[in-house]
């Protein structure tokens, strides 16, 4: 009766564990690619998310992949720059490689390069799809400092509004625009997109202690019944 109790103690706790979703913060920080310049087509996953430009690639790399390119000492994630795409105005789509909705917490943004500014886009759009339908949106503005592999801090944290936190996302759509310029390859760099990832399977506490109790007292009586 003993060993059937316990048996059944460990089926519990292998049952909610399979059962046990739960809210995970990501941070899509591009470090889990590989070596180098990474280039996407149509686009890059990194930490259960892909990133993937309407037309175009993007590409990720250790600060840009290149001395001009925006720099804050980790890879991260390059678009609409010269010869990468997408186009300006047109988004990366953002989703969950899982199909997992998600709350967008923030992100690091950056210009491309410092050589010309013309290069560069000064606004970051963001489009969320609701689920169940449905957007929510806001503009964020570059603040035009860059200096490449200088000392100056070339990412700044999105000033993000507070209905992020409650929107749950199916898709978040990023675009880089330049104010009164609608020509293409406007570029701009990402870093650090961290989500609130809904649905992502993971043990919890309680339910692990009951695994480990009913592990423990499976292997105790088995030591009994052979000492029996």
């Amino acid at each position: 009766m003993f060993r059937k109790f316990l048996g059944g103690a460990v089926a519990v706790a292998l049952f909610t564990m399979a059962g046990a979703a739960q809210a995970v913060v990501v941070n899509v920080d591009f470090e889990d690619l590989g070596p180098g310049l990474v280039l996407g087509a149509p686009g890059l996953s990194s930490q259960g998310f892909t990133l993937a430009p309407a037309t175009g690639r993007v590409a990720s790399a250790l600060n840009g992949g290149c001395i001009a390119c925006a720099s804050n000492g980790t890879r991260s994630l390059v678009a609409g720059g010269i010869g990468i795409g997408p186009a300006s105005g047109n988004p990366i789509s953002m989703t969950s490689d899982g199909g997992f909705t998600f709350r967008l917490l923030s992100l690091d943004i950056a210009e491309f390069v410092n050589i010309d500014n013309d290069d560069n886009a000064d606004q970051i759009l963001l489009t969320g799809f609701v689920t169940g339908g449905g957007t929510v949106g806001e503009t964020l503005f570059l603040d035009n400092i860059n200096d490449g592999d200088g000392g100056v801090a070339d990412f700044q944290a999105g000033a993000l509004s507070g209905f992020w936190a409650s929107s749950i996302l199916t898709q978040l759509d990023i675009s880089g625009l330049r104010t009164g310029d609608g020509a293409a390859d406007r570029g701009f760099s990402l870093d650090n997109i961290v989500v609130d990832a809904d649905g992502i399977e993971v043990p919890e506490p309680a339910t692990l202690a009951l695994l480990g109790a009913g592990l423990f007292g499976l292997g105790w009586a088995r030591r009994w019944r052979k000492t029996a």
